[in-house]
Parts: C-alpha cells; sequence; structure tokens
C-alpha cells in the first residue's frame, strides 16, 4: 500500500453537538486520527504509526468558537509516499433489520437516517465489517459505499432472493483491495436436521490474503436469541444456543488442526463477560487450551438506542450495559506483544432521539 502526495484534509465540527468531537475518535489502539475530507464530503483515517512517513506543512485554526455555527480545522499535509503495510481494523455490526421492504417496523428508515448510519460507518472506517440483520446488497448499499466495499452475503441470501418478505443475513463487508476468497458458508450453525438445512442462520465465511502474514479465516456470526445469561434447562433457545456454540468448537477445533488463524465476529446473543454466563465457558471446554482469545471481554458496553415495544406500539430509550456482541480471534491472527483490545462505538443520545438507526452498537478492533 503506497500514500499518496500532498492531499489537504478538513474538519468540520458543530459546537452545538459536543459528541461530534468524541466520534471523530483519535489514538485508538494503534493510534488513528479521524478527517474530514471538505472537498469529497469523506471521514478518512490517518495512521499515526506512519507519522515519519509525513511532513506538517502548516496547520490553520480558525477560533471562532460559539459565535458561529461551526468551527474549522484545516490540516495541510504532504505525504511521502512509501509501501506501508497497513494493520487491519475489524467491526462488527448488527444493523437491526436494515430492509427496505417496508414489513418491519424497525426496518422503516428515511433518508436522514441512512446518512446517519453513513456517518456512523465513516467514523468506523473499517477494513472489514461484519454485519448481522442485512436483507440484501441493495439495503446494505444505502449504508456502505459500495464503490468502496465489496459485499459477502450469506448463501442464504441466494436461497430467498425473490422473498417479498425481510431476512436477517450475515455477511462482510471488505474494503476494496483486500483480496478475499469467499468460502461457503458455516451451515451447522444453522441447525440442519435430516429433513431441512435448518432455519437459524449460518456463518458467513470469508478468508482474507495478507502479505507476508497466515491469511486470516473469517466468519461473521448470529446465534439464537433468548438465552442471553443464565441457562434455563427448559428454554428452548439456551437448548439452541448451545448446539450452535457446540458447531462453533468443532469449527475452531478443525482450524486449529489445519494451522489456519481465524477470528469469529457477530451477535453471540449472549452476556459472554458476565459471571453467570456459560457459553464462552462452554466453548473453552470443547476447544485446546489458549486457543481462542476474547478481544471483547474488557469492552465496556454503554450501548444507548431506542427499542419498539410490541405491547404499547411505542419506541422507547435504552441503555444495553451488557455485551452481545463479541469478537474472538486466535492468538496466532493477532500481535502476540500487544493484544488489541475492542471498542464500543456509542451513538449520542441526540442521533438515538433523533434518527433511527440499531438496537446494536458497532464494536471495532484494530488488528
Amino acid at each position: 500500500m503506497s500514500r499518496i502526495k500532498n492531499i489537504t484534509y478538513c474538519m468540520l465540527y458543530y459546537p452545538t453537538d459536543s459528541q461530534l468531537l468524541k466520534q471523530i475518535r483519535s489514538g485508538r489502539s494503534r493510534g488513528y486520527l479521524k478527517y474530514v475530507d471538505w472537498n469529497n464530503k469523506r471521514i478518512l483515517a490517518l495512521d499515526m504509526s506512519s507519522l515519519h512517513a509525513l511532513s506538517l506543512n502548516r496547520i490553520v485554526q480558525t477560533k471562532q468558537r460559539f459565535q458561529q455555527l461551526s468551527l474549522l480545522f484545516c490540516f495541510c499535509v504532504s505525504v511521502i509516499s512509501l509501501p506501508v503495510q497497513a494493520s487491519l481494523t475489524l467491526a462488527t455490526w448488527n444493523m437491526e433489520w436494515l430492509t427496505d421492504k417496508g414489513d418491519r417496523v424497525q426496518g422503516k428508515r428515511e433518508a436522514g437516517d441512512y446518512l446517519m448510519m453513513q456517518t456512523v460507518a465513516s467514523v468506523i472506517d473499517a477494513d472489514l465489517i461484519a454485519f448481522q440483520e442485512v436483507d440484501g446488497p441493495e439495503s446494505l448499499s444505502k449504508v456502505l459505499d459500495p464503490q468502496k466495499y465489496d459485499f459477502y452475503f450469506s448463501d442464504r441470501a441466494k436461497r430467498y432472493k425473490r422473498s417479498r418478505g425481510s431476512h436477517q443475513f450475515t455477511g462482510w463487508a471488505v474494503k476494496k483491495g483486500v483480496e478475499v476468497i469467499d468460502h461457503k458458508d458455516y451451515q451447522p450453525l444453522g441447525l440442519p436436521t435430516f429433513l431441512s438445512a435448518g432455519n437459524l442462520r449460518y456463518g458467513a465465511y470469508i478468508e482474507v490474503i495478507r502479505d507476508n502474514e497466515p491469511s486470516l479465516h473469517l466468519l461473521s456470526i448470529h446465534l439464537k436469541s433468548g438465552c442471553f445469561e443464565k441457562a434455563v434447562r427448559r428454554n428452548n433457545s439456551c437448548k439452541k444456543l448451545e448446539r450452535q456454540i457446540e458447531a462453533l468448537a468443532i469449527w475452531i477445533n478443525a482450524k486449529q488442526k489445519l494451522g489456519q488463524e481465524f477470528i469469529i465476529a457477530g451477535d453471540f446473543n449472549h452476556y459472554l463477560n458476565e459471571r453467570n454466563e456459560w457459553a464462552w465457558k462452554s466453548l473453552l471446554d470443547q476447544t485446546e487450551p489458549n486457543s481462542v482469545i476474547n478481544l471483547s471481554a474488557s469492552t465496556p458496553a454503554k450501548c444507548k438506542a431506542r427499542k419498539f415495544n410490541y405491547r404499547t406500539k411505542r419506541w422507547e430509550h435504552v441503555v444495553y450495559n451488557k455485551l452481545i456482541d463479541h469478537i474472538v480471534a486466535s492468538p496466532g491472527a493477532i500481535d502476540h506483544e500487544n493484544v488489541p483490545k475492542a471498542s464500543q462505538y456509542k451513538y449520542s443520545y441526540h442521533a438515538v432521539a433523533t434518527y433511527r438507526l440499531s438496537d446494536h452498537c458497532p464494536i471495532i478492533v484494530d488488528l
């Protein structure tokens, strides 16, 4: 990868929305600064670990504080064209019924809602996005730019291509330029039987080819809902989730025997980080010691969202203080010396109250 010379980045802040400054995050685990390309109206990321390749010409600050609507910072930088091995940023995002078919109340979004979701995606600026609850490429294109990302949907999407109803498909969005092998879904997560292929969601499986490093085998998952913490014997959801955990353990053990590095990202629908949980413990019991690491084990959770109450037929404001979206990896898929820790992107109160976003906040990690 080569840097581009003489790029001017401009950043526009609205002081009436203090959350915007926090959302343009600086200093993630590998040190990224976010910029808004004023001319192209894009949010870009600059890897601060490559500062040795930068020559800062000037910084112009217009200090008008609250006298005007906006505070504009322009950074003019010249970037030396040098080959740089960029680290990959991976995110998982359940987009909650991202569909334009109009048959789900949670999926009814306006143009402004999609624009805000686009803003979230631009701020995250992930190279690899494991998505869940997306009805198809047309819907996903309203959030992620298809000229910037390639989409890899679960094989289930082909089966229901002509369906008039909305579906919750898993998949991956990968930045163009990243070499990918699209594998067949991991179907055992759908809990197939002799008579059917299973009615639960499959694991969308791709392989990312990296220069001078082992390729990454990536699985985007969306496990059975309804068994978030303590196991209940009579709970059918817990029984199905237990079978899905067994299926995940089989996949992990197979990857380990083949010497393949992997990352599993998505909606586990279980509080893996809580004391009373059982799914993570079960997964560890069924896999080899030290074969899998939860990168979101210490991720603080405070996801502000709106939830539709079917009983009252109203939207309610909620704050989720426990994680059900997680990113787990094999030790060889990450940096041994500096194990990456996932973070949660948190929507602002204003964004949640004003726009129809999702009841899940994205989880991000720099590999």
